[in-house]
């Protein structure tokens, strides 16, 4: 029994290493661990006796702008995944499909927002000679742009989802012997088939999680004066679509038997 739960422990802990070993993986950690801290320090400042916990607050909003520099700075070279993504659009055959259409309005939106985020973010460091006024615009912009993405991003997940449903309610009728007039023995292949589209089908609700939000921070970081005025709204926000791309992450590092 003992040496049961220990293999159980060892599988789940090279799990996870496979996890945060990839680059994903890690931001999203991060990403977590980033937004808990504004979580606690909202709570922190919000307690009966805030002046006793204002070293604290101090500390966890250290942490969280560390996170976020540590999260930014591993993005400067994401820009080569979305030229990547473009050639691999440019490379398929003419297509209707809304699904390619939409992409292509993804990878312009991503095109805006990562020279725009590189531009503030190192311009903020010191790293680029841009006054304030610029750079706060740049930050402005590309906030607007990761907007546009993740309104685009609604309808990338409603036309994978329409594709999707015709064929998995084929399988199931197929798999329940419905189709037929007499019920029919389970066929291996077909449950196979199904199980993979439900598993298609858990990574796109769960994508429409991280959408719903992700949605208000753009909205919130894409105006001026912002959305909302509380940062427990930004922390709550931030620690979903973390919990649910970790778990998306989790989901695509597991070794299948």
């Amino acid at each position: 029994m003992g040496k049961l739960i220990f293999q159980d422990l060892q599988a789940k802990m090279d799990h996870l290493i496979r996890l945060l070993s990839t680059t994903s993986g890690a931001d999203k950690s991060f990403m977590l661990l980033q937004y808990s801290a504004i979580i606690l320090r909202h709570l922190a400042s919000r307690s009966k006796n805030p002046t006793s916990n204002k070293s604290l607050v101090l500390r966890l909003a250290a942490l969280s702008k560390l996170l976020s520099d540590a999260r930014t700075t591993y993005r400067l070279w994401d820009l080569i995944s979305i030229i990547q993504w473009l050639r691999s659009l440019n490379a398929l055959p003419p297509s209707g499909s809304n699904t390619v259409q939409i992409e292509r309005l993804q990878v312009i939106s991503m095109l805006i927002y990562y020279p725009l985020e590189h531009l503030y973010f190192l311009a903020s460091k010191g790293v680029l000679p841009l006054s304030s006024r610029l750079i706060n615009k740049a930050a402005l912009y590309s906030c607007r742009a990761w907007a546009a993405y993740t309104l685009l991003h609604f309808f990338h997940l409603w036309e994978e989802l329409k594709l999707l449903e015709p064929e998995r309610r084929r399988l199931q009728a197929l798999q329940a012997g419905t189709d037929f007039d007499t019920p029919r023995k389970p066929n291996p292949a077909i449950a196979t088939s199904l199980q993979e589209m439900e598993g298609r089908r858990a990574a796109i609700i769960n994508g429409l999680v991280v959408n719903l939000a992700y949605t208000p921070l753009t909205l919130h970081w894409s105006l001026p004066k912002g959305l909302y005025g509380s940062e427990l709204i930004t922390g709550i926000c931030g620690f979903v679509a973390a919990i649910a791309q970790l778990r998306a992450g989790w989901n695509a590092s597991a070794v299948t038997p």
